[in-house]
């Protein structure tokens, strides 16, 4: 019952992209969607790290927030479910705050996101409540002007998510964005990711001399499917359609370019220069997640007419059509939550 009303809830709001009281429906329907859920394809992972959480294996793999957050709530007696709960909580928190600033279309921001990537963050709970701290960094970038408050406040709370999850290390390159300007970023773009990739298989088994878990199994992976050219050009490809969705329409929309444009310029230059990363760890690629939305809030302010929507609605599926639809996993990471839900079982 759940999957007809997320799916048609998503479509219908396409046609109210300002409305506030229906953007408030969506976080509420987001809210049921990850708190009640009820199976997720990585449930019996997280629910096993919340009940023995005082087992040494999992503390020393297991970042110290993170750690904490799990000891405090086993103490105060609340059930895995609860937990859950917390985390739609302070995910949708922030959602809520980053496209209600970024964006006078959060109804269609927030419907773009429902798309795919919300239905992968219900999946990956610890990464996902790191993102929900970082957005709140992001927000500093994207200002008219900035202080050296803000520059110190960014590194604080991305300091607090890495302590969630270590991959948000990675925004912490972010910071060049402060101090160089776009075309700069720019030009070094394709050079920086000519020597990450380079580079990448040497970085790779540096890391396999430590014994790193996640590593090896990455490289399992990247042995299994072939050359490292081949997977680079996979990687290339992968991100090409989330940086597509800034890029075309700047070049629809002639002259749209301002400061905050800029930035949203840069930081996907960056991550495209870093995209050799994926396959160091799989971690990285769910940071696409958190582009994705600032991708979708700043296309959103270049809307003029509804030919437009049309013109982004496509770019948004076409991007999440390889994220999520195409991928053979599907079914377990969309229909499989959708179907099993507390409220609705």
């Amino acid at each position: 019952m759940l999957l007809p009303i997320y799916i048609l809830s998503v479509v219908f709001s396409f046609a109210l992209p300002k409305n506030k009281g229906y953007f408030v429906y969506l976080i509420l329907l987001g809210f049921i969607v990850f708190a009640l859920n009820s199976y997720t394809v990585d449930r019996t992972i997280y629910e096993n790290r919340y009940t023995y959480w005082d087992e040494d294996f999992l503390l020393d793999t297991t970042e110290p927030l993170y750690t904490f957050l799990i000891k405090t709530m086993n103490s105060m007696g609340c059930t895995y479910q609860t937990f859950i709960g917390v985390h739609a909580t302070l995910f949708l928190f922030s959602v809520y705050s980053f496209i209600k600033k970024q964006t006078k279309r959060p109804t269609f921001v927030l419907a773009l996101f429902f798309i795919g990537a919300f239905m992968h963050c219900v999946c990956i709970m610890r990464i996902t409540l790191a993102f929900a701290v970082q957005l709140f960094a992001i927000s500093l970038i994207l200002k008219n002007q900035q202080k050296i408050s803000d520059f110190i406040l960014y590194v604080s709370i991305t300091l607090i998510a890495m302590s969630i999850h270590s991959s948000c290390i990675v925004f912490l390159i972010f910071l060049i964005v402060f101090f160089i300007e776009e075309k700069t970023i720019a030009r070094y773009t394709i050079p920086a990711f000519i020597i990450l990739s380079l580079s990448v298989v040497t970085l790779k088994h540096f890391l396999l001399t430590f014994h790193v878990e996640k590593v090896e199994m990455v490289y399992e992976d990247m042995e299994a499917g072939g050359s490292v050219i081949v997977v680079l050009l996979l990687a290339i490809i992968r991100y090409l359609s989330c940086l597509a969705i800034v890029m075309v329409p700047y070049k629809y929309f002639k002259g749209y370019k301002n400061d905050i444009s800029k930035k949203v310029l840069s930081i996907n230059y960056i991550m495209f220069a870093l995209m050799p990363l994926l396959y160091i760890t799989h971690d990285f690629g769910r940071l696409t997640y958190i582009i994705f939305m600032i991708n979708i809030c700043e296309m959103s302010k270049m809307i003029k007419k509804k030919n437009d929507c049309a013109v982004f609605l496509f770019l948004a599926s076409l991007n999440f059509g390889y994220w999520s639809y195409i991928r053979p996993f599907f079914t377990l990471v969309f229909v499989e939550p959708l179907c099993n839900n507390l409220l609705f079982d």
